[in-house]
């Protein structure tokens, strides 16, 4: 099947199989002018032509020292949010022969040079490392090879675990007990510190540095959209959390636009059940009617002419991968209902 057959097939799959919105949504009646755009199909599938098309060279990456592990944890995980919604075999099927060339790549030694890295570039690819050898795992691949290269290099994984960041901990610390691996001590005293979020910081003090950090502790929480439910965070902490979030989300899309940035809060938004209001329904509709015509989301082209097209791969590849999850986790998500908010 041609990548255009498999777009046309997906719109087609999507609409078809599936409600256009879950009837649990919204909770509260929101006027019909500012209702939820519910046509997604057709941008979903503009942006997987748009993947399909690009162009990702893995040795050129590597060869630039520019962090080849992140880049392929950001293609795979694209394809992984359409894998895990697709109920048709033969989809699933399609989206695996997609992946073939990047999986065999995964098995060759030049992939594996975490060992002979710099402690720089080592700390660069080291958590993208393991994303991708998570996303090949829930994309049903034999993943036994991969495993042992990890053990290979733990001891050295483990080493830079106090240098790393609270939300960077807390991520490791669910990849360390995926995989089964020893906690190192820096992961055992680690006790979900939450940063900003434990902070309660007003608006006025977020950078957007700050509101990545806050949208990857929800991340992390929420295994990146895997996990339905939650037990991070306290009532207070969520008590902040449900009073920030769309003032966030407000100011990344109508003070300071930044299409990122807003992809990943209307994901948060997604996780914890926030999407009965008007904040959520504003944002939410501005990613829909902000797609490229090419299919990406995102505006690098001033980037463009400093480094060509590498950009793709640098900018709206993770763009668009985050503003695709926030549409699929919405309308082909299992995010419904206050159990998921549990706190302790």
């Amino acid at each position: 099947m041609s990548r255009y057959l498999l777009s046309v097939f997906l719109v087609l799959f999507f609409s078809t199989c599936t409600p256009q919105v879950k009837e649990s949504y919204p909770k509260k009646k929101i006027s019909t002018k500012k209702q939820v755009v519910t046509t997604y199909q057709s941008s979903i599938a503009k942006a997987i032509d748009w993947v399909d098309h690009l162009q990702l060279d893995l040795d050129y990456i590597q060869e630039k020292k520019l962090g080849s592990k992140k880049f392929l944890a950001e293609y795979l995980g694209f394809y992984w949010h359409s894998y895990k919604v697709a109920r048709d075999s033969s989809v699933k099927a399609q989206i695996r022969a997609k992946i073939q060339p990047y999986y065999r790549y995964t098995k060759t030694a030049k992939y594996h040079n975490m060992a002979l890295l710099s402690d720089k570039l080592f700390k660069k690819n080291s958590m993208s490392y393991l994303r991708v050898l998570w996303l090949l795992d829930n994309l049903d691949f034999d993943t036994n090879f991969y495993r042992k290269e990890v053990d290979k290099i733990q001891d050295r994984l483990d080493q830079q675990m106090p240098i790393r960041g609270n939300w960077q901990k807390a991520v490791f610390k669910e990849y360390y007990a995926y995989f089964k691996l020893k906690l190192p001590e820096a992961l055992v005293q680690f006790k979900d510190d939450n940063g900003v979020i434990d902070q309660a910081l007003p608006i006025e003090q977020y950078t957007k540095n700050t509101a990545y950090k806050f949208t990857h502790f929800i991340f992390a929480a929420f295994e990146y959209g895997n996990k339905q439910h939650q037990n991070r965070f306290t009532k207070k902490q969520m008590h902040y959390i449900q009073e920030i979030l769309p003032k966030l989300t407000h100011y990344y899309r109508a003070v300071k636009p930044n299409i990122d940035l807003l992809g990943e809060l209307v994901s948060c938004m997604v996780y914890l059940g926030f999407t009965d209001t008007e904040e959520f329904v504003l944002s939410y509709n501005y990613l829909i009617g902000h797609q490229n015509t090419n299919g990406s989301w995102g505006n690098y082209e001033k980037a463009r002419q400093k480094i060509g097209d590498d950009i793709n791969f640098r900018a709206y590849l993770h763009t668009t991968l985050v503003v695709t999850e926030a549409i699929l986790a919405y309308n082909e998500g299992e995010f419904f209902g206050s159990s998921h908010m549990r706190s302790k």
